[in-house]
């Protein structure tokens, strides 16, 4: 049985690295971590010295774009955040959340935590994958104390394999390969034999198959993978030289595997196998190396040629390399005989060079910005702030800057969400009650010594498979001291708002008094920090409304205050009576006036209505006797006009007798 195990697995990880597209992956992820480090590609035979050590001197652009990314990806360690799901009042998953954060922040603050996922992000950049492997790792102090730790073990991507599927969720195991001397592996597994050395030849089989590599050689030591099945729940210790399983146990935890889907950013549905973002502008970068090696050659063969008038034999040390700032004598200068300087000196033409190079820098610069654009670097560049901008300005280019780069920043969020998930899990399934309350000090944030065993307790009985606690982490922005004294400020400025507000409700309405305290309670659970006030603020709440309904139960016995009060009132109250009928009187008053006022006004309208009606009966009467004035006047000039006539008529004509008063001819 154990040998047909032991063949098994001989088969499965064969099987894993012979897979075409991870062997690609494999090589194109080792050539762009050369290209990164500045180093020549690695040729088909990799054993050669030469291609190894060799360096690729010149512009060096994936290191920039990859330094101008790495900061955007995941600047610092996000703050985890564990809280009840529904945020209800469920004392005991609040008490056991604070526990449990408490616990993992103290873990997670270490320099091993941050060293791995350094190592994760440049690894997932470059290569597409990211591994950090969670463990439990007990040990006992000097003074013979256990202590409880979760270490975080960066995996290089050349150093995990798993189980080749179209999804992660299909992946049945995961291995890691750990180097180790032979006196490590007898030390840790002793009593085992193992055969005695290889020949080269099988030697050589063995790294062909690609379960040990030229680095066991080189260092050598022996690679031992640690393969976790999860469809067995075992976890397997397998020394791939002699093929030998060297050890085998149940799964320590109720995880499905020791570390979270590795952080990727591009991922495909037909393979887990990964392609490196930096891969898919190979053709890009191999074009810019081009470019810079003719930008190379060109500036060398740029120089200064030509040739002059041998009759001046001082003119050639005008062009002297030590000759800096100072005059030459020249001799014969008379040749020149007025004529321009061109005359005795020839310069080769470097017009068409000095094209090509600007050219070449200007195609090189295209194919820069083509890359970073696809790779979200462009709008980091141009998101740059500067000090002369406006407010709104620079507003405006930190939220474009790193609009490309959020959906990998969200996976590199949700990576380490995972990786706290799972140290969680084996923190609530692993970890002492003393350990947990070494770790949270949780005696200090709460009074409650049941309500802690309680908490305790549900860490370890139902861990996080229940729906009572939630881990998720915050968003990424940067979390100091001043945002949590100004988190508290505006939490009590809001619960002061709620309580007057709500105060001055129920004194109006008693029976609202029910609504007052799931209305406040509900506003300090949505802050984190109202955690720790939580449970005495509720406390605080009930003995307010108990005391406000026990004193509206009991009959008020009137005092002097409440006496003087009623008096003041009643004489409040007789006022308002006499004002009410003095502002009757004068308003029945101001009535009649205006009464009275309206009948004159009336009367005053009809004598003028009379008056105008007279004007007018006037106005036609003048009208008719200017008329016939006007006719009068009219006739009496036409008779005058005729006599006038008949008199001149009969001054021209005497021998006619002309009758001047009847106008006619006799």
């Amino acid at each position: 049985m154990a040998q047909k195990k032991q063949e098994y697995w001989q088969k499965q990880l064969e099987t894993a690295y012979a897979n075409p597209k991870y062997k690609q992956w494999i090589k194109t992820s080792k050539n762009i971590a050369r290209r990164y480090r500045n180093q020549a590609f690695l040729s088909d035979n990799t054993r050669k010295k030469a291609d190894l050590d060799g360096d690729c001197k010149g512009y060096n652009l994936l290191y920039r774009n990859v330094s101008v990314r790495l900061p955007f990806i995941l600047p610092y360690i996000p703050k985890v955040q564990i809280d009840r799901t529904n945020r209800d009042n469920d004392q005991v998953a609040r008490v056991a959340s604070m526990i449990l954060e408490r616990t993992t922040a103290k873990l997670i603050d270490c320099p091993q935590f941050k060293r791995a996922f350094s190592y994760v992000k440049l690894d997932a950049e470059l290569s597409n994958f990211g591994v950090v492997w969670v463990s439990y790792a007990p040990f006992y102090t000097q003074d013979g104390f256990l202590k409880e730790d979760v270490t975080f073990d960066y995996v290089s991507h050349e150093d995990f394999i798993w189980q080749k599927s179209k999804h992660w969720d299909d992946c049945g195991w995961v291995a890691r390969r750990k180097r180790m001397t032979e006196e490590d592996v007898k030390k840790q597994f002793p009593g085992l034999r193992l055969p005695d050395d290889l020949t080269d030849d099988e030697m050589d089989e063995i790294e062909a198959s690609g379960l040990i590599d030229e680095k066991d050689r080189e260092d050598k030591t022996v690679s031992v993978y640690e393969i976790w099945d999860k469809w067995d729940r075992k976890v397997y210790i397998f020394h791939p030289t002699y093929k030998k399983i060297l050890a085998t146990y149940d799964y320590p935890y109720d995880i499905e595997f020791p570390c979270a889907r590795p952080l990727s950013y591009d991922e495909f549905t037909d393979s887990t196998v990964p392609v490196s973002r930096h891969a898919q502008y190979l053709a890009q970068y191999e074009a810019v190396d081009d470019i810079n090696k003719k930008i190379t050659q060109i500036k060398n063969a740029l120089r200064v040629a030509g040739g002059y008038d041998a009759s001046i034999p001082d003119f050639g040390k005008i062009f002297d390399a030590d000759n800096d700032n100072s005059l030459i004598g020249l001799k014969n200068t008379e040749k020149l005989n007025g004529k321009p300087l061109e005359s005795v000196v020839w310069m080769l033409p470097q017009d068409n060079v000095v094209a090509a190079l600007e050219r070449l820098k200007t195609v090189r610069d295209e194919y820069i910005n083509d890359i970073q654009k696809g790779l979200g670097i462009y709008d980091v560049l141009e998101g740059e702030t500067q000090k002369q901008d406006a407010y709104g300005t620079n507003r405006l280019k930190g939220s474009f800057g790193t609009m490309r780069l959020q959906d990998d920043q969200k996976d590199a969020i949700y990576f380490v969400q995972d990786t706290i998930r799972i140290a969680c899990d084996i923190i609530c399934q692993t970890f002492e009650p003393v350990s947990l309350l070494a770790y949270s000090t949780i005696e200090y944030a709460e009074q409650d010594p049941e309500l802690i065993i309680k908490a305790l307790d549900l860490l370890h009985t139902d861990r996080l498979k229940n729906t009572r606690l939630s881990i998720s982490l915050e968003d990424v922005r940067s979390y100091y001291d001043s945002d949590y004294k100004a988190n508290i400020s505006e939490l009590w400025t809001n619960v002061f708002n709620q309580l007057t507000a709500v105060s001055g409700m129920v004194q109006q309405i008693p029976e609202m008094a029910i609504i007052a305290k799931p209305a406040i309670m509900s506003m300090i659970r949505g802050y984190k920090v109202g955690a720790f006030v939580e449970q005495e603020m509720e406390k605080a709440i009930d003995n307010a409304i108990a005391a406000y309904q026990e004193r509206m139960a009991q009959p008020q016995q009137p005092t002097p205050d409440m006496i003087k009060a009623q008096n003041e009132q009643a004489k409040i109250q007789l006022d308002s009576q006499k004002l009410q009928l003095e502002a009757q009187k004068t308003g029945a008053e101001l009535q009649n006036t205006q009464m009275k006022d309206a009948t004159a006004l009336q009367l005053e309208n009809k004598r003028a209505d009379a008056e105008i009606a007279k004007i007018v009966s006037d106005t036609e009467i003048n009208k008719a006797k200017v008329s016939i004035m006007k006719q009068d006047a009219e006739r009496k000039e036409r008779e005058l006009d005729a006599e006038i006539e008949l008199a001149l008529f009969s001054a021209l004509h005497p021998e006619q007798n002309v009758d001047t008063n009847l106008g006619s001819i006799a």
